[in-house]
Parts: structure tokens; C-alpha cells; sequence
């Protein structure tokens, strides 16, 4: 019985009006160059949907629950009753803080299994993580609210607040904050220098403003500790960069890159077998690639 023939072909695909794939030929592939490109797009995807994503996704949905609290009440003004959206942004605001504090244990955990709990890799990103810590009053506030919320509770930690106002040139204009009570940080923070810092201030700490910071803190870490953190993630993009590359160079408008399995003496309708390149995936590559310098 003789083996089965597969070809493995790199593409130029775009959508006909009819809603039909068209693809034309850019060359053909090795089998081991198949691989290497299907082994790249699984280690973005999965540094992509990783624990840090979660960061991202959290802070999007704090951004959107803002925002629809900000529309309503400027829809709604006296008749607005804030109970339900504030307790959603409350959970937000949490659920930011959970995952900038369990970013920073997850990878330390990670490290100790890539590298050995002894290992200079860990001991540099504790530092680094330390140092985040030690530099940002955001961060330090996000790590020890989420500790306060488990003796505290929201209402007595976080204080939302409503108000419309009028600009010089009469626009009406609605903000929304979620204040974080000195008070309540006080009685509940266990962390005794934190719990100073914050009840020193001259006003409340704006918690949503508060929380964005530390998780845009905690992804700049990341990008910086991203290499140690998945060692495979930047081989694969660059991989992955040179092949979208080399596309530009012949593709047309509305085509795209795409790789596919041949199997000429398949059943018809299974002979070609396109890689599933993820939309994430390539947004990602194609913006490491304009964040290169320009040669």
C-alpha cells in the first residue's frame, strides 16, 4: 500500500462577493516548515489566552461597566437607581485586582517549574516584581484590597459617585468614580505601610483610575518578563512576522496569509485542510511587526 501523497502550501486567500474562500499560491511548504508553523500559532494562542490575558479582559470590562453606568445615569438622572450597576463595578474593580495579584503568583509558580525555584530567571523576576511594588502606590493598594474585601465588604471599602455638570460651552457632562474609604482600608488593610499611605492621603483614591494603573503596570512587567516567562512566544512571532512578511510582498487587497494540508487522493470536500490562524494571532504578529524599527 503506498503512502498517502500531502502537499503543505503557504497562500494568498481572500472572500469572493459570493462568500466563497478564494485562494491562489505564494509556494509550497516543507512538512517540517508546516510544523514549525503550526507548533508557532499554538504558543501564541497560548500565550495570548494565557493568565495574563486575563488582566486585559478584566480591565475591558471594567472600562465597559463604566461606561454603561455613565450612560444610564445620564439617561436616566433623578429616576437612576444605582444600586445594580454600582455592585457590577465594584465586582470590576475586584476582579482587576485578583488578577494583577494572581498574575504576579502565577508567574513565579511558572518560573520555579521552567527554571527551578533556585534559579536566577525567578529570583530576577521577583525582583522586578518587588520593584513594581515598591514603585507604584496602585499596585501596592490593588494587591492589599483585594485582601481588605475578604474582613471587609464593598460598602464599606468602596463609595461610587454620580455627576453631571456643565461645561463653559454649556455641554452637559456625566462622570462616574469609585472612591476607595480611608476609613474602611484602615480598619480592614492588614498591611501596616500601605494602610498608612492611603489613609494619609489628602483625598480618596479613585479606584477604577487606581486599578487601571496597576494593570497597566503589571502588563508593561510582563512585556519586559515575556520572553523568560514563555520561552517560545518570541521565536514564534518572528517566525511567524517573516512568513506575513514575505506575503505583503504579493498579496493584493482584501488577501490574506493562510497555510493548507493537501491530500490530493482524499474523499472530495477533506482534501485540503486549511490551519486555523486565529484573528488574535495574527493582530498580534502584525504588531510586533510595525513595532520594528524601520532598516
Amino acid at each position: 500500500m503506498t503512502k498517502e501523497e500531502i502537499f503543505y502550501t503557504f497562500q494568498a486567500v481572500r472572500r469572493a462577493e459570493s462568500g466563497e474562500l478564494l485562494a491562489r499560491p505564494i509556494r509550497q511548504l516543507s512538512e517540517q516548515e508546516y510544523e514549525d508553523i503550526r507548533t508557532a500559532i499554538y504558543r501564541l494562542e497560548n500565550h495570548l489566552t494565557g493568565f495574563d490575558a486575563y488582566i486585559w479582559r478584566a480591565l475591558k470590562d471594567l472600562n465597559a461597566t463604566a461606561e454603561k453606568a455613565r450612560m444610564q445615569y445620564a439617561k436616566e438622572g433623578s429616576r437612576f437607581s444605582p444600586g445594580p450597576v454600582v455592585s457590577e463595578l465594584e465586582l470590576r474593580i475586584i476582579n482587576v485586582c485578583a488578577a494583577v495579584k494572581m498574575y504576579a503568583e502565577h508567574v513565579i509558580v511558572r518560573l520555579g517549574v521552567l527554571y527551578g525555584k533556585e534559579s536566577m530567571e525567578r529570583r530576577n523576576v521577583k525582583a522586578q516584581i518587588s520593584q513594581l511594588y515598591d514603585s507604584s502606590l496602585a499596585y501596592r493598594v490593588c494587591n492589599h484590597l483585594r485582601n481588605a474585601l475578604v474582613h471587609g465588604s464593598p460598602v464599606e471599602l468602596m463609595q461610587a459617585t454620580f455627576n453631571t455638570r456643565l461645561t463653559e460651552s454649556g455641554e452637559r457632562v456625566t462622570t462616574v468614580e469609585v472612591h476607595l474609604s480611608r476609613e474602611g482600608f484602615r480598619k480592614h488593610a492588614e498591611n501596616a505601610k500601605v494602610r498608612e499611605e492611603v489613609v494619609a492621603l489628602p483625598e480618596e483614591l479613585e479606584l477604577m483610575s487606581t486599578a487601571t494603573d496597576a494593570a497597566m503596570g503589571t502588563m508593561a512587567l510582563h512585556e519586559e518578563i515575556m520572553d523568560i516567562v514563555n520561552p517560545g512566544a518570541l521565536p514564534a512571532t518572528q517566525l511567524l512576522a517573516r512568513l506575513f512578511e514575505e506575503a505583503d510582498a504579493v498579496l493584493v487587497e482584501d488577501e490574506w496569509p493562510a497555510f493548507f494540508e493537501v491530500s490530493p487522493s482524499a474523499p472530495e470536500g477533506s482534501r485540503i485542510k486549511p490551519l486555523p490562524l486565529p484573528e488574535s494571532v495574527s493582530k498580534f504578529v502584525r504588531a510586533f511587526i510595525e513595532m520594528q524599527p524601520v532598516v
